[in-house]
């Protein structure tokens, strides 16, 4: 019992620890591709403010948005095509969202950065 015990928290341990990082390197990813053209605040810049879009959009539509943003409008989903109309431009095609990921890392820094609302 003790050893399944030690186990369990050994495994939880090693959890945390790659959470963490997988938010760091969203963070890393978001300061050298993403801070240019908007923040973390409610507050818009080229792109809208990214304050609450893990609370606003699922967590699929976020990965397909970060994967092929271009895509999405030409498919006519809403939320991508009223994006467009509002800031009149697209966020491009980002070699680093092509990979699952990185579109996990930085979805997870978003949400920590969501985290206290």
């Amino acid at each position: 019992m003790k050893k399944l015990m030690f186990g369990l928290v050994l495994m939880l341990c090693f959890s945390f620890t790659a959470s963490a990082d997988d938010v760091k390197n969203g963070e890393a990813i978001f300061h050298k591709k993403c801070k240019a053209c908007h923040r973390l605040t409610d507050g818009t810049k080229v792109g809208p403010g990214l304050l609450g879009v893990t609370k606003r959009r699922s967590m699929e539509w976020l990965h397909r948005w970060l994967q092929n943003p271009k895509g999405m409008i030409k498919s006519g989903d809403p939320i991508a095509v009223a994006l467009k109309k509002k800031y009149k431009k697209t966020m491009r095609k980002l070699k680093e969202m092509q990979t699952e990921q990185n579109r996990k890392d930085i979805i997870a820094f978003l949400k920590q950065n969501d985290s206290a609302l």
